[in-house]
């Protein structure tokens, strides 16, 4: 082909994007004044030879490094040449050049999509763009897609409502369905959902995860969990997204507080899956807390995790609550450090490693926990601090352990409730009850309060009514606790216990022996 035909051809890419970025029509644009060495880059971009054209452009922007046309050509190489990093760095020079140009911004907006860790620089290029183009489609169902990726999920339900308005697509319908569901907004999520199912599209994969977690939430439980069962067997053992569903299906069920069926539920999926590490930890956990397992059973159980757990930068909760729940034994020190350095909010731990470290020795305890304090400062370890000085009578450090915590952050509800148990402990019970009550406020401020933390404050409360001299007020308030649904079967025990420990009191002030001390 003689070399101009050819250039001709191969300047039709250039005048494509320029024609589009400038207004100008071909005509005017064969009179442009464009290097030659950024037409010819543009020229071999369009014959396929990308690295001629890599090399031909870094040239040209090296001696133009004002040219935003040179710019944008070389980008478009590095895409194509499969460079996204630099291609996404090229693209935001042509923007620095000429901010309104489209195709740089679009490819920006394009390449955020590619790592997390350009979500944001793809959203503030959509962002500019739709300031110019507000009906622009695809550049707002791009910037949505971003939104979700990047859990901004009220940004990305606010362009998915304008996206909704147009007759959507399929897939359209699902991408929205997930934003609304991990953003609260269920009952619309189950309707996109259910817009998508009679179009013929089943959710799977994440929007399944979704779909189950919507279903769970709005109280449909059983059908959340056919749904996220049947994820889970279709995804290989272990992998990330059937954890995932494991976890939803254990908050949800948790939600409940039906421990019962959560354990036939972990049972279930073991008979698929008997050595799946994770679920054997979550099943005993359960199970222990059900009183169905021994120590010693769980006890093995975690051991066998330890030895054989799936590597991961995430530790089940299981964990947690299992260790948790396990009498305290300073043979685990390196087990409680661990776990509070991956987690320094979770109190449960900070407290089990506290009264292994009383019960090996009290004066040894606090000594350890207070030069932990000293060279390693932070909520938990002053929460240690708080919890060993507590437990040995130390209020006056307990209670400045607990306000350090609470200098940081006014709402921690471990700190709040240790320094409640303090004053109520040393008998100043009108400090205890404001501790308390600020406790419940926070608590009754959260979208999804913690049941167990409620029952906490509860029996805290009832403590402060019985050593301040009101035992029928806290009978009162032990038969309300009575009724809630989230106790354990030993917390109903020993709630039954101490109501019974009052009416017995309650006797004995009257000259009466209780029947069951008769003989």
């Amino acid at each position: 082909m003689p070399q101009r035909r050819r250039t001709r051809l191969g300047l039709s890419l250039l005048t494509l994007i320029l024609s589009s970025q400038l207004g100008l029509s071909p005509a005017a644009l064969a009179q442009a004044s464009l290097p030659i060495e950024v037409r010819q880059g543009y020229d071999q971009i369009q014959r396929g030879l990308v690295l001629q054209a890599i090399t031909t452009l870094e040239q040209a922007v090296r001696r133009y490094p004002n040219s935003a046309a040179a710019q944008l050509g070389l980008a478009i190489a590095y895409r194509r040449q499969g460079l996204d990093e630099k291609a996404l760095n090229a693209y935001e020079r042509v923007v620095q050049l000429d901010p309104t140009n489209e195709t740089a911004l679009r490819g920006v907006g394009l390449l955020g999509a590619y790592r997390p860790a350009w979500q944001q620089r793809g959203i503030r290029a959509l962002s500019a763009l739709l300031e110019r183009l507000p009906n622009d489609q695809s550049a707002r169902r791009q910037r949505a897609n971003l939104y979700r990726f990047s859990r901004n999920w009220a940004q990305a339900a606010a362009d998915y409502a304008i996206l909704l308005r147009s007759n959507p697509d399929v897939t359209l319908l699902v991408e929205a369905a997930q934003a609304y569901n991990w953003g609260g907004g269920y009952p619309q999520a189950l309707e996109l959902f259910e817009r998508a199912q009679e179009l013929g599209q089943v959710p799977r994969g994440d929007a399944a995860l979704a779909y189950g977690n919507s279903l769970g939430r709005s109280g449909r439980l059983p059908e959340a969990t056919e749904v996220l069962v049947t994820l889970i067997r279709q995804e290989p053992v272990n992998s990330p997204r059937a954890e995932n569903a494991v976890a939803l299906l254990t908050g949800l069920y948790a939600d409940r507080n039906d421990q019962e069926g959560l354990l036939r539920l972990y049972a279930q999926l073991l008979e698929r899956s008997p050595d799946n590490a994770n679920l054997n930890l979550a099943y005993a956990a359960t199970a222990y807390s059900l009183n169905r397992i021994t120590p010693a059973q769980a006890e093995q159980v975690l051991d066998t995790w330890l030895t054989r757990a799936p590597q991961s930068n995430e530790l089940p909760a299981a964990l947690y609550t299992l260790v948790a729940q396990l009498p305290p034994d300073l043979a685990r020190e390196d087990l409680y450090q661990a776990l509070i350095r991956r987690n320094p909010n979770d109190g449960r731990i900070a407290e089990r490693y506290a009264q292994a470290l009383v019960a090996q020795g009290p004066q040894q305890a606090q000594v350890r926990v207070e030069a932990l304090a000293n060279n390693t400062p932070s909520v938990t370890t002053y929460l240690l601090v708080g919890r060993v000085s507590q437990a040995l009578g130390n209020y006056d450090r307990a209670a400045a352990a607990y306000d350090s915590i609470l200098v940081q952050n006014s709402r921690n509800l471990d700190a709040l409730l240790g320094w409640a148990q303090s004053e109520a402990a040393r008998r100043n019970f009108e400090l205890a009850r404001q501790l308390y009550s600020e406790a419940q406020g926070i608590l009754a401020q959260s979208s999804n309060p913690d049941p167990g933390r409620q029952i906490q404050i509860d029996r805290g409360l009832t403590a402060v009514l019985r050593g301040d001299g009101q035992p029928q007020a806290a009978l009162s308030q032990l038969e309300q606790l009575q009724n809630q649904t989230a106790l354990s079967p030993d917390q109903q025990a020993d709630i039954q216990r101490e109501m019974q420990d009052i009416e017995q009191g309650f006797l004995l002030q009257r000259g009466f022996q209780p029947p069951w001390e008769r003989y």
